[in-house]
């Protein structure tokens, strides 16, 4: 199986991305999308809310093997390299433990807890990475089709 790593479209991928990570579309919203053979989108890594140094990241990932294949670098390389930002933030609920676990393994810090700020008895959790906590995801085109 292959998987390719494309700009989102907003009119061809926004609605299962918005359906998977539920987020309202903004006028600055833009993200990568993995897609395999059969034009499944496998998942997602949408920037919004963008300032001067910084943007807030939303990740999807249905098939783990789009990390492998190049969604998270490519989305790096974006994020750093061509938009120039240095810091990645996101924001996560407390009891998605799942998410919480990747997110932390692909290099994100947790940095403050928002008690009860999600719902009662259910904190958000605020996390950051920068180019040095992701460096491990940041490859070459060339070193992604090569696994």
């Amino acid at each position: 199986m292959s998987i390719s790593v494309v700009p989102m479209s907003i009119e061809h991928h926004w609605g299962i991305v918005q359906e998977k990570i539920g987020l309202f579309m903004s006028e600055d919203t833009r993200g990568i999308v993995a897609i395999e053979d059969d034009g499944t989108v496998s998942g997602s890594i949408v920037f919004q809310n963008w300032a001067y140094s910084s943007a807030m990241v939303h990740i999807w990932v249905e098939n783990p093997m789009v990390i492998r294949r190049g969604l998270l670098s490519e989305a790096c390389r974006y994020f750093f390299d061509v938009c120039g930002k240095t810091v990645m933030v996101g924001m996560t609920v407390a009891d998605n433990y799942d998410a919480l676990k990747f997110i932390a393994h692909v290099g994100f810090k947790e940095k403050y807890r928002i008690k009860d700020g999600f719902k009662e008895g259910v904190d958000w959790v605020l996390q950051e990475a920068r180019r040095e906590d992701l460096s491990r995801w940041i490859k070459s085109k060339e070193e992604v089709a090569h696994g």
